[in-house]
């Protein structure tokens, strides 16, 4: 399984903000931040589980993951996944 550190394509951090590019094309272990987590998939679709609840994101969409809240990308995610908080 893959971590969220060897997918990354781009990253870029501030004094309150970050911002990473990643390529997906498999699952990646769980997560969980105190803080909101924004999702935006731009190309391909992914597949996450937040909570125990599964959510489909395609190109175009956006997903805001909660803070505390445990957060999986599943297999069949293929993409590129630009996360920001």
């Amino acid at each position: 399984m893959t971590t969220a550190a060897d997918l990354h394509v781009f990253r870029a951090t501030g004094p309150s903000t970050r911002v990473e590019v990643l390529e997906l094309n498999q699952s990646h272990l769980d997560e969980q931040h105190e803080y909101p987590e924004g999702m935006f998939v731009t190309n391909g679709k992914i597949n996450v589980l937040v909570d125990g609840k599964a959510i489909a994101v395609s190109a175009g969409g956006m997903l805001i993951v909660p803070p505390h809240a445990v957060h999986t990308v599943m297999p069949a995610s293929e993409g590129t996944l630009v996360i920001f908080n």
